[in-house]
C-alpha cells in the first residue's frame, strides 16, 4: 500500500501484497486479520518480556494493553479518513415493504440512528 519507510524504530508498516494490492485497494477482512493478529503477537511478546506465563487462553492485563496496544496511523498527516468500497457492484438490501436500499445507505442510515439514540429506526 504505502511505499514509505517506518519513520522510527517503533514504527511498523502494513503492506499488503497482490492483484488486490496493485489496484491500491486491500479486502477488510484481510486487514482486520492482519491488524488484529499483529496486536496479538504484540501483547504475546510483551507478555514474555515482562516473563508473564502464557497459557492457551491467553488474557493481557489492563497494564499490558496499555504498554502493548498497536496505535494505527494513516500514510497521510492530516487525515484519519479510509476511504472504503464495496468490491463489486452495490448490494441492495430488501427491507421488505417494497422498502430497497443500497448497503452503503443502510450502514450510514444505522450509524446516525445509533447516534441520535433513535432506537425505533434500528
Amino acid at each position: 500500500m504505502d511505499r514509505r519507510e517506518p519513520r522510527s524504530s517503533g514504527e511498523v508498516i502494513l503492506r499488503v501484497h497482490g492483484p488486490a494490492a496493485q489496484a491500491h485497494v486491500a479486502p477488510a477482512d484481510v486487514l482486520v486479520r492482519a491488524i488484529a493478529g499483529m496486536q496479538q503477537t504484540v501483547l504475546l511478546l510483551a507478555a514474555v518480556e515482562e516473563k508473564q506465563v502464557v497459557k492457551k487462553r491467553f488474557r493481557p492485563s489492563e497494564k499490558l494493553r496499555q504498554r502493548a496496544t498497536l496505535l494505527c496511523e494513516v500514510p497521510t498527516a492530516g487525515s484519519y479518513a479510509l476511504p472504503m468500497r464495496l468490491a463489486s457492484e452495490p448490494l441492495l438490501l430488501d427491507f421488505g415493504g417494497g422498502k430497497r436500499m443500497n448497503v452503503r445507505d443502510a450502514v450510514y442510515e444505522l450509524i446516525a440512528s445509533i447516534g441520535h439514540g433513535r432506537e425505533d429506526a434500528l
